[in-house]
């Protein structure tokens, strides 16, 4: 009796390590492609570091679950490691460095142009193709082909946002009030100059510290003595929440926008009644419009993270984006060959109603087609709710001979 049981011991053994083993043989055969995110995941830019690595993670997920990435023929499953730059260059650069050790080909960030700049020469030397959000006009150009910008400019947008204000307000005088990090610095010229070209005043132009101010009283006074009407205040959610709760305080009844991407309801809870008129970049979401795909994305998210975040519907955008110029080279380890597909694709979106062309652009703003068009989305707090008020894309570059638009190949 005892040999038996052990005999039965010693086959229910084997059996177990060749289920096991044929379990791992399976999960080995299929192909790995790592998409990473660097970006500020702690400090005062962690709210848009973690809307591109909640994105990316959300949107390789969706992928996965599908079967992986198809690629000539077969699937990849996507991982996606992140990196925390702390908002700091020497960090981003380490960091940047560990991912290429780690075998990353494909970086989503950094969310900040200073941090963008370290990397660079980076993921020029090693062919990483990384997509970072910045203000910065020297931010990608011809000798920088792997190095994207994954927004639209200010200079690029600031046109299209005071166009809609100026279409729906009575405005004569601008005033800013902006973080003081190099990216305000460095586009602000440019800004102001916009704002002079379509017939307005600028009042002023002040800078704070980000994540540093919780009284914005002194600032909201010295601003309001210039007479404007409409201010201008790029920072967090929170921070824009307390300088229009310092403004209405002090009897301003004048217009307050932000082109920052923020969440409404972050900006709502500081005051309700303080926030409603502010526009600023928002994409909502609405069940009743929303397209098959936006709303699995939303549910995974909203399961995920517990709420949803207007910005991260463009931040899907730039994996997605990268995948569809992985699948039409064919390759996920030849980057030059990627890059050329990037700079040529249209790709259909299917998060927006009507398919729009998501398409590289960039070569009039940076002699480069190296920047992801993702939408413009502006809304408005109305009565305590975000509402939209319209979506703005950038055409297609002059001169550029582009592939024709392309389906995601789930």
């Amino acid at each position: 009796m005892k040999k038996q049981r052990l005999l039965l011991l010693v086959l229910l053994v084997v059996a177990v390590c060749l289920y096991a083993g044929g379990k791992a043989e399976e999960t080995s055969e299929m192909k790995v492609v790592k998409i990473g995110t660097l970006g500020p995941l702690t400090g005062p830019g962690a709210m848009w570091g973690l809307q591109q690595r909640q994105a990316a993670v959300i949107w390789a997920e969706t992928v996965n679950d599908r079967g992986g990435l198809l690629v000539a023929g077969e699937r990849y499953h996507i991982e996606v490691p992140g990196y925390d730059d702390k908002f700091d260059n020497a960090v981003a650069r380490t960091a940047c460095e560990k991912a290429i050790l780690d075998g990353v080909k494909f970086l989503i960030g950094p969310n900040n142009e200073v941090q963008n700049a370290a990397i660079r020469d980076i993921c020029h030397a090693a062919k990483v193709i990384n997509i970072g959000i910045y203000w910065d006009p020297k931010g990608t150009g011809p000798d920088t082909p792997f190095s994207w910008c994954g927004m639209m400019q200010l200079p690029q947008a600031t046109p299209l946002l005071l166009d809609l204000i100026l279409e729906k307000y009575d405005v004569k005088r601008i005033g800013y009030c902006f973080w003081d990090i190099p990216a305000s610095r460095i586009v602000q010229d440019d800004i102001a100059q916009v704002a002079r070209d379509k017939g307005l005043v600028v009042t002023d132009e002040t800078f704070f510290a980000p994540g540093q101010v919780t009284d914005f009283y002194p600032y909201a006074s010295r601003m309001i003595k210039g007479n404007p009407d409409v201010l201008d205040m790029r920072g967090g959610p929170q921070e824009v929440g307390l300088f229009a709760k310092s403004l209405r305080e002090l009897g301003y009844k004048g217009l307050i926008i932000s082109e920052h991407e923020l969440d409404p309801n972050e900006i709502i809870s500081v005051g309700k009644e303080d926030a409603d008129g502010i526009i600023t970049q928002m994409w909502m979401y609405d069940p009743a419009t929303a397209t098959p795909e936006l709303r699995d994305f939303h549910d995974r998210y909203v399961k995920a993270y517990g709420t949803w975040d207007s910005a991260i519907a463009t931040k899907l955008l730039h994996p997605f984006f990268l995948a569809a110029a992985i699948q039409k080279a064919g390759s996920t380890t030849d980057t030059e060959a990627i890059v050329r597909e990037m700079q040529t694709l249209q790709l259909k979106s299917p998060y927006q109603e009507g398919s729009p062309l998501i398409r590289a652009t960039g070569m009039e703003y940076y002699g480069a087609n190296n920047q992801i068009a993702v939408p413009f989305p502006i809304g408005q707090i109305q009565d305590g709710k975000p509402v939209a008020l319209d979506v703005f894309y950038l055409p297609a570059e002059a001169g550029v001979t582009y592939e024709p638009p392309y389906e995601f190949q789930w």
